[in-house]
């Protein structure tokens, strides 16, 4: 075979070996030359983690649901013994609140620990229904500092205040106690207010098994809060309304509440009550009829259209009572009553007779 010869069959192989190869190859590679089998990898990858991401889904969601029913579990016991230590008679027995109070910390201790965990502060960022878990968490904080700071404040406090002696002898009432109990309650009661409005702050739950729970804690939180606040006031007032910054005289007036009035009743009788450092005594009452001689105050135009013409109310002393803006009646009662009695009245303490 001649060497032309060779080299033409020699480029005839070649030549079909390239087209081969070419043909395999155009099998292999899709449009941009990528691998056809590189899209079903991807499809088959993205399969897998969603089926994995919905694995971990379903795990982690009945790890959160568990954890939401031991949760519930001790905030519904917290507030079971919440309601045995709502009065002060419940706070001022030691015994009923060393009994009370370590159970009440043991659990809403135990649900904040619950709620704080990362899978909680995660599912409160879900939409809708996030809202629910960031409530729980907010009412498992809220149970817990009631526990753990105000009540136990106010145990202490009542405890220590009730454990002194409030007789000093010759009917004189020993103030002291309640000056040093004032500080503790104040703080309390601050804190307990502050809880309560952040646990009313909290979103309005979606589900039922969030929803009733949480009412119950308001109205508990509420209830408690209702009435520390008003022994707070009491316990601020009282020493100065009894004389600890010195001498107090009040007008004490008596109305009667069958005649009603604007601002109480018909006046019948005025007497006065002094307190100087814990010592009361209380002065001679006098009929209104010492007053009348004396009348009353001016009245407006619009006034006497409607209580004088229209309802021909009198305007001495019994009726001053007539008038809404009772700083006016407590005013010219005050008057009237240092006419008669002689005495410096620092302020009114209005009795209804």
């Amino acid at each position: 075979m001649s060497d032309a010869a060779y080299g033409a069959d020699s480029g005839t192989h070649s030549s079909g070996a390239h087209d081969r190869r070419a043909r395999r190859n155009s099998g292999r590679h899709g449009r941009g030359g990528k691998p056809r089998h590189l899209v079903r990898k991807i499809v088959i990858c993205l399969v897998l983690l969603l089926l994995v991401f919905a694995g971990v889904s379903a795990v982690l969601g009945y790890k959160l649901y568990r954890e939401a029913q031991q949760v519930k579990a001790h905030e519904q016991q917290a507030l079971t013994l919440l309601s045995s230590v709502q009065s002060v008679d419940q706070l001022k027995d030691p015994n009923a609140i060393s009994t009370v109070l370590p159970k009440l910390q043991s659990e809403t201790s135990a649900a904040r620990a619950i709620t704080n965990g990362t899978l909680w502060k995660v599912a409160s960022a879900v939409p809708v229904y996030g809202d629910d878990i960031t409530t729980v968490r907010g009412m498992a904080v809220a149970v817990d500092s009631l526990a753990n700071d105000a009540l136990p404040k106010l145990s202490t406090t009542v405890q220590t205040m009730l454990s002194s002696s409030l007789a000093a002898g010759d009917g004189k009432i020993n103030l002291q106690p309640i000056v040093d109990a004032q500080s503790g309650f104040k703080s309390a009661n601050s804190s307990l207010q502050s809880d309560l409005k952040s646990l009313k702050a909290l979103p309005d739950p979606h589900l039922s098994q969030v929803k009733e729970p949480y009412d119950l804690a308001v109205e508990q939180f509420t209830t408690v809060s209702e009435k520390i606040d008003q022994v707070n006031d009491l316990i601020q007032m009282m020493p100065r309304f009894l004389g600890a910054d010195g001498a107090r005289n009040y007008l004490i007036v008596a109305q009667t509440t069958s005649e009603a009035r604007s601002s109480g009743g018909l006046i019948g009788s005025m007497g006065t009550f002094s307190a100087d450092n814990g010592v009361i005594s209380v002065g001679d009452f006098h009929p209104n009829g010492e007053f009348l001689s004396l009348g009353g105050f001016d009245s407006t135009a619009e006034e006497n259209t409607v209580f004088k013409k229209h309802l021909n109310l009198i305007y001495d002393l019994r009726g001053q009572t007539a008038f809404p803006d009772f700083s006016r009646t407590d005013s010219t009662a005050k008057d009237k009553a240092c006419m008669v009695t002689e005495s410096r009245l620092s302020t009114s303490a209005t009795s209804i007779v």
